[in-house]
């Protein structure tokens, strides 16, 4: 319900939802927390509830913000498929060259040359999907095309660092042998938050 509620809000916000909705479920939730027995760590069960939803639905709501900015599309087609130039390119940079870990505790298979194929590839699929939308600007893809790549992998590393506390491979069963749907989406979760602020402060 409050995944759901904040992308609503999202789409709808000028039905004045988010306020009551998030009132509500803090309030039914905390009761319903309290009506819990079993529970071990009640307050930390009750926190890491509403975080899941509040991280996936607040920053997955930045999706329909974009698109529904003008000139919404462009920006979509900009930020999505740069993201998947920078993770594959840092994947196939990393599988033949890569030697030095970029941050082991979290991620033991990535390393430093995967992360600079992505900033690479990131750069050169920016400025080229940028040249190829006429709403956009060439520094726009230059801009989009560094920023994913440097900001992005720290949406992996976040996942990464919740399936550890959690202590399971993979963070759901819907898609086997690719970590999770999680998985799939991490970077895109960053991504998505970069390119629609960067075209709210900078290009409006």
């Amino acid at each position: 319900a409050f995944l759901w509620l904040l992308l609503l809000d999202a789409y709808c916000p000028f039905w004045g939802l988010l306020r009551p909705g998030v009132s509500f479920i803090l309030l039914a939730s905390l009761v319903w927390i309290l009506f819990q027995p079993r529970s071990p760590s009640p307050a930390a069960d009750w926190a890491l509830t509403l975080a899941g939803p509040l991280y996936l639905g607040w920053v997955a709501g930045h999706f329909i913000l974009l698109r529904n900015m003008e000139q919404g599309l462009s920006w979509l087609i900009l930020a999505l498929p740069t993201t998947w130039i920078t993770d594959s390119g840092a994947y196939f940079v990393g599988l033949a060259w890569g030697r030095h870990k970029l941050w082991p505790r979290y991620s033991p298979k990535k390393t430093w040359e995967g992360a600079i194929g992505g900033l690479v590839s990131g750069v050169i699929g920016g400025v080229l999907i940028a040249w190829l939308l006429p709403d956009l600007r060439l520094v726009d893809g230059l801009v989009v095309g560094t920023l994913i790549p440097l900001l992005t992998p720290f949406g992996d590393f976040a996942i990464s660092m919740m399936k550890r506390q959690a202590g399971v491979k993979d963070s759901s069963r819907i898609i086997p042998g690719h970590g999770g749907f999680l998985d799939r989406l991490d970077t895109l979760l960053f991504a998505v938050v970069i390119v629609y602020y960067y075209a709210v402060w900078v290009t409006s």
